[in-house]
């Protein structure tokens, strides 16, 4: 679509702030061309380090002052502010909120929106411009506000962790109020438009339109076998993406294997821990957490056999994109919508219930199959170009906003 003097209210979760969401930066990209000018308003920042965006985006302060983590700051500014309440009382009731499983989301939603609440008057919102929520939740509540006030064209894209509730126990607040006065609903996935469609159906408003995610196209990751089989993991180090049972499996492996996984966080710690009980036919290498130029870089500069994701929720990774476009095969749990990108033409889909010996038993056999692999980095490349490609993704989604 060409250049419109229309103006975008973009929010996001830390962008361009601290080093998450490395993806937006691509993406806006696009953004830059498409509106005269972007107004960028981040939730919050744990570093208040910026990186570098477009000529025409100007980006605010963030909206909570301090993390969200740090449930005392959240809760002051939650509990003095001036954002409506009836609503959420009626959520309360009507969605039996107050249930032990809901509880903690309920209020730690509730009082999110409250705490940014007063920065939507900075919004300076006219019917002539675009809201745009990156996620699906946090800033997302302030939709049905903002589209109640001014009747502008309101959207928000939908991932993971905030698209199903089995992701948050369970249960994401406030999701019925949001499909009623969204126009525009973007989902990362066929998987995810399906989801919504089966539970959200009789209360959407707006259009729903599956607009993928996508990365640039990389140097290739390097070729030649080595004795070891090689795997890589990237992920942030929590709960769901179970590093703990990549560890588990290689703590029984019988063949030499090279492990090195980027990214950084809270379980990491007890990854560390398992790594010290490896036998020592496993070398593994946790190299925290790193810019994306620098994971091109090593997996431009490293050969790997294979990458691995064992989440228990995905939407479709980035991290797996960014795999295939180097050309590594891809091993992954079948969630979300992981299963449109990979299969076995690119490398293998795996039950989410797999255990650590299932999984060894499947790295064991790779192990004893070059050829195959060979085979497979090819057609990674391809399934990149066929899906993943930020060019294609991108314009096409500009074209649909």
């Amino acid at each position: 679509m060409p250049y419109t003097d229309n103006r975008l209210i973009l929010l996001t979760n830390t962008w361009p702030f601290d080093s998450g969401e490395n993806f937006l930066t691509e993406e806006a990209e696009y953004l830059s061309g498409r509106f005269s000018c972007v107004e960028v308003f981040p939730l919050y920042s744990t570093t208040g380090k910026k990186r570098d965006v477009p000529n025409n985006f100007n980006v605010h302060n963030p909206a909570v002052k301090k993390e969200l983590k740090n449930k005392g700051a959240l809760l002051f500014q939650g509990i003095f502010s001036t954002a409506p309440l009836l609503f959420a009382l009626k959520e309360f009731f009507t969605e039996k909120a107050y249930r032990p499983g809901r509880l903690w989301n309920f209020f730690t939603a509730l009082l999110t929106f409250r705490a940014s609440y007063p920065t939507l008057k900075r919004f300076d919102v006219s019917s002539s411009d675009m809201v745009y929520s990156y996620w699906g939740d946090k800033w997302a509540l302030s939709l049905p506000f903002i589209k109640e006030a001014t009747d502008c064209v309101t959207m928000a894209r939908f991932h993971g962790s905030d698209l199903y509730e089995k992701a948050k126990g369970g249960y994401i607040p406030f999701r019925k109020r949001l499909f009623k006065t969204i126009d525009k609903i973007f989902t990362i996935s066929g998987n995810g438009a399906s989801y919504i469609k089966l539970r959200y159906g009789d209360f959407i408003r707006g259009e729903l339109t599956v607009a993928r995610l996508g990365v640039k196209g990389c140097e290739q990751n390097p070729t030649e076998i080595s004795e070891a089989l090689s795997i890589v993991s990237c992920s942030n180090a929590i709960p769901l993406k179970r590093l703990d049972l990549i560890a588990e499996a290689l703590q029984k492996a019988d063949f030499s294997i090279q492990w090195t996984h980027i990214g950084s966080g809270p379980t990491l710690e007890k990854i560390s821990a398992m790594v010290e009980s490896m036998p020592k036919n496993v070398t593994v290498s946790l190299l925290g957490q790193v810019n994306n130029a620098e994971v091109k870089r090593v997996y431009a500069s490293q050969h790997f056999d294979l990458f691995i994701n064992v989440s228990t929720t995905e939407g479709v990774p980035v991290s797996i994109m960014e795999a295939l476009a180097a050309g590594i095969p891809v091993i992954a749990t079948n969630v979300g919508g992981t299963g449109e990108i990979v299969d076995s033409n690119v490398g293998e889909l795996i039950n989410v219930k797999t255990s650590a010996d299932d999984l060894l038993n499947i790295l064991r056999k790779y192990y004893a199959d070059r050829d195959k692999l060979q085979k497979l980095r090819s057609n990674a490349v391809l399934r990149w170009n066929n899906l993943c490609n930020s060019d294609k993704n991108y314009s096409k989604f500009i074209s649909q906003i």
